[in-house]
């Protein structure tokens, strides 16, 4: 019994390790490249929501820094949003914390990187009137899209990435 689960975790492990050798189909047994896997930014399958603080303490300046390092994560050609026809793209959300925290983009609110760019600078031009920094807020909100929107959906098994954005972290936030 143990030798066939120790089986399945390794088969397991070897279909699921992104750096695993695969064996290229030609008549030399010792003929192996690496897999070809995280190469090509233009065929990502994710679900991105992006987190940012936009109290006080951020400054304007920092947000315009935010905005320009979200934007810098995308390429052009880079497949944004639903499109029925191809299943393999990546979809970006934006919630912005302070007190409390606000969907600025949902998932599907880009579906260009020109759009994503130019929605991003303008949703990330000026700080809140609020100094607190709830990142548990923040995070809530990004679960929720997430619960929304990419869970127990057709796109439910695209992996999800969080990314905060934050100036300090004070308390726990409710």
């Amino acid at each position: 019994m143990k030798p066939k689960k120790l089986l399945i975790c390794f088969l397991i492990g070897f279909v699921l390790c992104p750096g695993f050798k695969a064996i290229q189909a030609s008549n030399s047994k010792d003929s192996y490249v690496d897999r070809v896997c995280g190469e090509d930014q233009t065929n990502l399958w994710l679900d991105i929501v992006c987190v940012v603080d936009n109290s006080a303490g951020m400054t304007n300046a920092g947000l315009t820094e935010v905005a320009a390092s979200i934007s810098s994560l995308f390429v052009e050609g880079q497949q944004l949003g639903i499109q029925p026809n191809n299943p393999r793209t990546t979809r970006v959300g934006i919630v912005t914390y302070n007190q409390g925290a606000q969907v600025a983009a949902d998932l599907n609110n880009f579906t260009s990187v020109d759009e994503l760019i130019d929605k991003t600078f303008r949703v990330l031009n000026q700080v809140s009137t609020s100094s607190d920094s709830y990142l548990h807020a923040g995070l809530e909100s990004a679960n929720d899209l997430l619960e929304q929107q990419s869970f127990n959906t057709a796109r439910g098994h695209y992996r999800k990435l969080v990314i905060v954005y934050t100036s300090e972290y004070k308390g726990t936030g409710s």
